[in-house]
């Protein structure tokens, strides 16, 4: 064998274990942020299942809501700082490397951010829908959010607020509410009245 034959071997070899460990680095890198994106949305998810029940059996002025938003709140800042490292270092993941729902997940924990957090990734929400790594619909609701927030009138209709007396919930205004079906059917919701019947609260707020 001559030596061109030698190097060429050596280069193809070199070639398919750098490959093979790009791969496993990339399949190691999926598992964590997996991993970071499950617990932050489980804590999530586990908090608000917990403020529905507590506020419907003590109140919203009882102490055991107090407490159960101060934990929410507690978790929802760590929550934030793994999903903040997460989107600083890598972007919005592609839903192939962490499929669609914790793609979700990661919105979801955004939408319970407060505003700067939501502020400074907004633009990488509004690219994760451009390129299809979110759903519209999802958009939509956190520009809902954030227009709330402002003291503004919301698009879609999809924030809520509770009587501080009667922890009742109503809707804050919404803009042009004789077009919001058809605001809410172009990103993907169902109408406000299907939306408000699943929540169990009146639409428009009854006086």
């Amino acid at each position: 064998m001559n030596w061109k034959y030698h190097l060429f071997l050596f280069i193809t070899i070199t070639y398919i274990v750098n490959k093979a460990q790009a791969q496993n680095d990339s399949i190691k890198t999926d598992i964590f942020l997996n991993m970071q994106i499950d617990s932050a949305f489980k804590f999530d998810q586990d908090d608000r299942a917990k403020i529905q029940h507590i506020l419907s059996k003590f109140g919203i002025q009882s102490k055991e809501a107090q407490h159960i938003f101060d934990q929410t709140a507690l978790h929802d800042s760590s929550n934030i700082v793994a999903i903040s490292n997460i989107l600083d270092k890598y972007g919005w993941p592609d839903s192939s490397s962490i499929g669609t729902d914790r793609s979700i997940a990661i919105w979801a924990i955004l939408q319970h951010a407060d505003s700067a957090i939501q502020e400074k990734y907004f633009p990488i929400m509004q690219l994760a829908v451009k390129q299809k790594k979110l759903a519209p619909r999802y958009l939509a609701l956190t520009e809902d959010r954030r227009l709330v927030r402002q003291g503004k009138p919301q698009i879609y209709g999809s924030q809520l607020q509770i009587d501080q007396q009667t922890g009742k919930r109503t809707f804050f205004p919404i803009i042009d509410p004789k077009n919001i079906n058809k605001r809410r059917r172009s990103v993907g919701l169902d109408t406000i009245e299907e939306y408000a019947k699943s929540l169990n609260v009146p639409y428009p707020n009854s006086n």
